[in-house]
């Protein structure tokens, strides 16, 4: 983060809020929380430090020094393996031996921005789950760090842990509207929805709106107000930070959401699928490695390790969840062959399969295919022509629920059929399963 200067403080201190990214009204009042937004003086001090100057590491260690709970905090953090290695920290002065002052400055900037946020007591919002999801996205976003290459772990941490902080901001000023916007959702995309359709604001605006009170660097108050919308910075390096925290906004859907799971775990994976490593395997070690993490960072918000008791098992829960559900969509209750044979299609009826649908950049092509057999990972079909093997297509599978799943199959085999009017026989297993638009 670069050093901020009193005529940038004045600036922000002066000028209405600026436009937000997807034209929704930047100046309503609900955006406007003096409360919060006005950061303690530590936070200041420390963003008007130039980091790279050769007594910046003393200034970062006398300013946090001053402040207990902000040096209990920040060292709780850096113990959580923050740096890996498994070091430990003994004090901020050896912290900035160890990552440098911009570094430690940046973590101390959050930390405090995260304590001072938490001093506000919410009315509808409750404060334990807030600042559990809060942390397991800090803590997915230091997994995913490696993968993301969005610049400085730091900024990508800090933002991820205060990319929320609007909801308090909500709470504040919409009161008991926001109370029963909070209560009705039940997921976190939905409480987004939910937002923009009855305040006509979002808690991603109310986050732009205070990152940007707080004079964070720019970069960093844009990719927090799309981090629901992760494509929408045209700067490159803001694009991939803003990639970085949808990411860990998903993964903390898996680790810290009740309602997380199945659908959860499969949008996590569909969504982490085009960073580099993060196949599924790649996707589920980010996930393990975020809830053990999380578990140690609590103390860096001032929460107890209660709060987070059961992120541990969330990604096992999820993966088996997941399974499950996948196996309720291909079998029907039937023993021995008849499980092959009988799911939820009509052997030998016409399906619609979407190939390039798998893909967030291919224009889907809707194709008919003769259903053949499916099995609990895998299906086959019959095509007039041949598929490439790690071809993947999309099938909407009928569940026992009622419902139609996304589902992606790679195909694994692709011969030539023997019989009338079958050309290409296709065998395929289950890659993942996809988000049903529907459900968004």
């Amino acid at each position: 983060m670069a050093p901020v200067t009193d005529e940038q403080r004045e600036v922000v201190e002066r000028s209405p809020a600026a436009p937000s990214p997807d034209g929704l009204a930047a100046d309503s009042p609900l955006l406007n929380c003096p409360a919060l937004a006005r950061p303690p003086a530590v936070v200041d001090r420390l963003l008007r430090l130039a980091p790279d100057l050769p007594d910046a590491g003393a200034a970062v260690v006398r300013l946090v020094s001053g402040e207990p709970v902000l040096l209990e905090r920040l060292l709780r953090l850096a113990n959580a393996d923050f740096w890996d290695g498994g070091r430990i920290v003994r004090g901020v002065g050896h912290a900035v031996e160890i990552a440098g002052a911009p570094a430690v400055r940046t973590l101390a900037v959050g930390l405090a921005l995260a304590a001072h946020s938490g001093r506000s007591r919410p009315a509808g919002v409750d404060a334990e789950a807030f600042w559990r999801r809060a942390v397991c996205a800090a803590a997915a976003a230091r997994a995913l760090a490696p993968a993301v290459r969005a610049g400085a772990t730091e900024d990508l941490v800090v933002a991820a842990l205060l990319m929320d902080a609007g909801v308090l901001v909500l709470d504040r000023t919409a009161r008991e509207r926001y109370k029963a916007i909070y209560e009705g959702a039940t997921t976190h995309a939905g409480l987004e929805r939910a937002e923009r359709a009855e305040l006509g604001v979002t808690h991603a605006d109310a986050s732009r709106a205070l990152a940007a009170a707080w004079c964070l660097d720019a970069r960093v108050v844009e990719a927090i107000a799309c981090h629901h919308d992760p494509e929408a910075p045209t700067d490159a390096r803001t694009k991939a930070l803003a990639r970085g925290l949808a990411l860990a906004s998903r993964a903390a859907d898996v680790l810290a959401e009740p309602a997380g799971g199945a659908r959860a775990l499969a949008d996590f994976r569909r969504a982490a699928a085009g960073m580099p490593g993060l196949d599924d395997a790649g996707a589920d070690a980010v996930l393990s490695t975020a809830a053990a993490r999380a578990t140690a960072m609590a103390g860096a918000v001032g929460l107890g390790a209660a709060a987070l008791r059961d992120v541990a098992a969330a990604p096992a829960r999820a993966r088996e969840a997941l399974s499950r559900y996948l196996r309720e969509a291909h079998e029907t209750g039937g023993g021995g062959a008849e499980r092959r044979t009988a799911p939820r299609f009509e052997r030998a009826g016409v399906i619609t399969i979407l190939r390039g649908a798998a893909r967030s950049d291919a224009v889907a092509r809707p194709t008919l295919a003769r259903f053949r057999d499916a099995s609990t990972g895998g299906i086959g079909i019959y095509l007039d022509g041949p598929m490439a093997v790690g071809e993947e297509f999309v099938v909407r599978v009928p569940h026992a629920r009622g419902q139609r799943m996304p589902v992606v199959y790679r195909v694994v085999r692709c011969y030539r059929a023997g019989g009338a009017g079958a050309k290409y026989a296709i065998g395929a297993q289950v890659a993942r399963v996809l988000r049903d638009p529907d459900a968004r």
